[in-house]
């Protein structure tokens, strides 16, 4: 629902940039190191954000706990089954280990960044489609100000078609872009935000609530009745 509300906008924006000759030329001038690079930052950029964000909302369900009841949130998991280890409602969340909460933000991030590619993936394969069909190869010569380099060349429609190494780069610069401005405005549109909190944040709060029921433990046994595993590498480092 969201790439519908905001992919027509980001396309009518983008298809009038595909026709600048300055990007043309910086597509041409740029080589398979630059692209790498200029994926990175944004890359790089977007995580900022996305971690950021999320890692205020870790945060607050650690200090603050979830008014859900622990039975919602345990259902489904090797946790559910455990008695007498159960958080409390609202209850505050034990403080996070560093190596603890560097795994639930990767973990929304991930979510995050494979849709940000999948929106800049859909914009580059429109533009790179649109612009075999109407730019033809002069046209690619002039705007880049010199010869393109021509990956593939065929006739469709009775017109010779060029998909160039330019074409690819500058419409997969314009799609990085559109999926740099998907993450940010997916993160602070209000209808998305209730979304990403029904999907993955119910996943972190889950996650947390099963780590309070293993803190909650006894710390000689676990319901297998064998030692946990940390407590087993605790007494042997002891020994």
């Amino acid at each position: 629902m969201l790439v519908a509300r905001t992919l027509p906008l980001l396309l009518i924006l983008v298809v009038f940039l595909l026709f600048a000759a300055e990007l043309w030329q910086a597509a041409h001038a740029l080589g398979l190191g630059d692209v790498v690079a200029v994926t990175v930052v944004l890359a790089i950029a977007g995580s900022v954000f996305v971690v950021t964000v999320a890692h205020q909302q870790i945060r607050g369900i650690e200090a603050h706990g979830d008014d859900r009841t622990p039975g919602a949130l345990l259902s489904g998991t090797p946790a559910a089954g455990v008695t007498g280890a159960e958080p409390q409602a609202s209850s505050p969340q034990r403080p996070l280990r560093r190596p603890e909460l560097l795994n639930l933000l990767v973990l929304v991030l991930i979510n995050q960044l494979l849709q940000a590619l999948f929106v800049a993936v859909m914009v580059a394969v429109f533009l790179v489609m649109l612009g075999v069909i109407v730019v033809p190869a002069s046209v690619q010569d002039a705007w880049a100000g010199a010869a393109v380099r021509e990956l593939v060349s065929f006739v469709a429609l009775d017109e010779p078609r060029t998909l160039s190494v330019e074409l690819v780069i500058a419409a997969g610069l314009l799609g990085g872009m559109c999926g740099l401005y998907f993450m940010g405005f997916a993160l602070t549109d209000a209808a998305y935000r209730a979304e990403f909190d029904a999907r993955v944040m119910t996943d972190i709060r889950r996650i947390m609530a099963v780590r309070s029921v293993y803190l909650a433990m006894p710390h000689d046994r676990d319901p297998s009745g064998r030692p946990p595993a940390a407590s087993w590498r605790w007494r042997t480092r002891r020994r």
